[in-house]
Order: C-alpha cells, then sequence, then structure tokens
C-alpha cells in the first residue's frame, strides 16, 4: 500500500478570507480513507454478523426462567434444580419450540451428558428432578461455566467397564 505525506499548512491570518488551500496529498488521503471505508463496508456485508448461538443449558436456563412452561417444567422451590412436571407438555410445547422438536429421550440424554444428575422425587409431584451445581436460578455466570462430558454416554459406558462378557450358555468368558 502506497504511504501518503502530509505537509501541514502554517496558519492563515484572520484578516485573510481567501479559501484556504488543501494540498493535493491531503485529498490522496481523503480519497484512500474512503475506499478503505467502502471496502471495510463490502466486507461486513457479505460476512453474516450474529451472535454466538446459545449452548444448551443456556436455552433451558432462558426457558426456566421466562415461566412460559410453568405448567410442565419448572424451577424448584429452593432454585437449586428443576423438576419436569409433565412429559407430553415438555414434548409438545418446550422441545418443539426451544430445541428444535427434540424428543424427550434425546433430551434427557443431553440433560445428563451436559453432567446433571437426577435427585429424588418422593413427596413430589415431579416426574424427574435434575440438579446441577452451576445450574442456579438467575445465576448465569455460572451456567456459562458448564461443560459438556463427552465420557457420560451410552457407547462410552460400555466401553470404559472392564468386567467380563458372558455370552454363552455355560458362562464361558469370550
Amino acid at each position: 500500500m502506497p504511504t501518503l505525506k502530509i505537509k501541514l499548512l502554517p496558519q492563515e491570518s484572520a484578516e485573510s478570507n481567501g479559501p484556504v488551500s488543501v494540498p493535493t496529498e491531503f485529498q490522496e488521503l481523503k480519497g484512500a480513507r474512503s475506499e478503505i471505508k467502502q471496502t471495510f463496508i463490502k466486507i461486513n456485508w457479505n460476512m453474516k454478523m450474529r451472535r454466538p448461538a446459545l449452548r444448551f443449558p443456556e436455552k433451558l436456563m432462558n426457558a426456566l426462567d421466562s415461566g412460559k412452561y410453568f405448567d410442565c417444567i419448572r424451577w424448584t422451590a429452593d432454585g437449586l434444580a428443576f423438576e419436569i412436571v409433565d412429559r407430553v407438555g415438555v414434548e409438545k410445547k418446550l422441545l418443539k419450540e426451544v430445541f428444535n422438536g427434540t424428543k424427550l429421550q434425546s433430551f434427557i440424554r443431553k440433560v445428563y451428558k451436559w453432567g446433571f444428575v437426577t435427585r429424588s422425587t418422593y413427596k413430589c409431584d415431579a416426574w424427574k428432578i435434575f440438579s446441577h451445581a452451576a445450574f442456579q436460578r438467575g445465576q448465569y455466570q455460572l451456567c456459562r461455566q458448564m461443560k459438556r462430558d463427552m465420557k457420560i454416554g451410552k457407547y462410552s459406558q460400555q466401553r470404559q467397564t472392564s468386567s467380563p462378557v458372558y455370552n454363552n450358555f455355560y458362562g464361558m468368558v469370550i
């Protein structure tokens, strides 16, 4: 890129009413600046400027905090866990609107992959209660620190067990 030199002119006195002359180098600089600005605008229009997508726990927390799905999924009284009250309502409302029509079983699997654990549903009307140390009502900073555990899952648990597999009738290890 060519370098541009700017000459500074001495200030004219206030008594002279004539127009101030602008050096040609300054006009070239102004032209180069507008070209750069136009190029930058073209680049920005070609690039999709959008916020990063929300992760699973953030979407879930937003849905719980909105109160829109209170009849099927909600925070517990202490705010340290969430409970699924109505499975059918979760599938028809929450999963359809927030999680792009995901099935309930996939949703539960994803909940476990994010490190949630189930709590006892004894003496309550909930179907399942899930809790996580970093998933608390109103604590968005904690929620952003959550990480998905890749070791949790059906296939990975089978691979990690070191117990022998007995597949034949006589109990021989294969």
